[in-house]
């Protein structure tokens, strides 16, 4: 029997985080799960950390031989996956107990392709620092101009699906241009819950120094390829008033 969800992880040298990540899937309060880690040809000891929690069958592991790349190897772990609801958690990160929980029960109960959550910002510890900006986005808005869906986000495989799915090209931003992708071919729906930890630390991918604004340029690129693909659907169009922030829109009264 499939499980109701399948969380995926791409890992490449977080041997001094992933135990925690994993365990924190493994201490979910919903055990209906799967989770599939791909080791991106990781130099240090994040196989061997992660070789001690394969007795539990719910875990599947893949190990590359040779780096992929973040874009490509999020493309595989999709591919691997057995379940119809599929979620991301980074493989530095965790989730609190009930996240698998209360994802599944909104993807019972609701129609939309995508599923996020509030997210918690922490130290390379993991205490809290912020409350994420994640939240809803309203109908006459798009997450290209608000940037509100980021972790915990979950989405169905029919959706996913109904998109070119992850690019394989992209070596960040890559979670940002499959939220665009998949706002245009389906519905979204936020869940005001905290359910995601996101760890800063100056070994992540774009938090600090160089690696920040690499980043930021990865985030424009992928941010101008969505806005080429509605501008030619006629369907998707976005009219020149919606690159406006909200508050300088006309309103309509006199």
């Amino acid at each position: 029997m499939k499980p109701a969800i399948s969380i995926l992880m791409i890992n490449r040298n977080q041997g001094r985080f992933i135990a925690t990540a994993i365990l924190s899937v493994l201490n979910q309060t919903n055990q209906d799960w799967e989770l599939v880690i791909i080791d991106d040809a990781s130099t240090d000891n994040s196989a061997e950390i992660i070789k001690g929690f394969l007795p539990n069958r719910r875990l599947k592991y893949f190990s590359n031989p040779r780096r992929l790349g973040i874009g490509l190897s999020r493309r595989q772990s999709v591919d691997l996956a057995g379940a119809d609801i599929l979620g991301i958690l980074d493989s530095d990160d965790s989730l609190e107990p009930e996240a698998v929980d209360k994802m599944i029960e909104a993807h019972h109960r609701h129609s939309a392709g995508l599923i996020y959550s509030q997210l918690i910002v922490c130290d390379q510890d993991l205490r809290p620092l912020a409350a994420g900006r994640n939240g809803p986005i309203p109908a006459t808005s798009s997450n290209l101009l608000l940037n509100r869906i980021s972790h915990f986000a979950t989405f169905k495989r029919a959706a996913y699906l109904r998109t070119a799915g992850y690019d394989p090209t992209l070596a960040l931003a890559e979670d940002k241009d499959l939220y665009y992708k998949l706002e245009e071919v389906t519905d979204s729906l936020f869940i005001n819950l905290p359910l995601y930890h996101y760890r800063r630390h100056r070994q992540s991918a774009s938090s600090y120094g160089w690696r920040r604004w690499w980043a930021l340029v990865q985030q424009y690129k992928v941010k101008y390829k969505a806005y080429r693909r509605r501008l030619g659907d006629p369907e998707k169009k976005i009219g020149l008033l919606s690159l406006l922030p909200q508050r300088w829109r006309p309103t309509g009264r006199d």
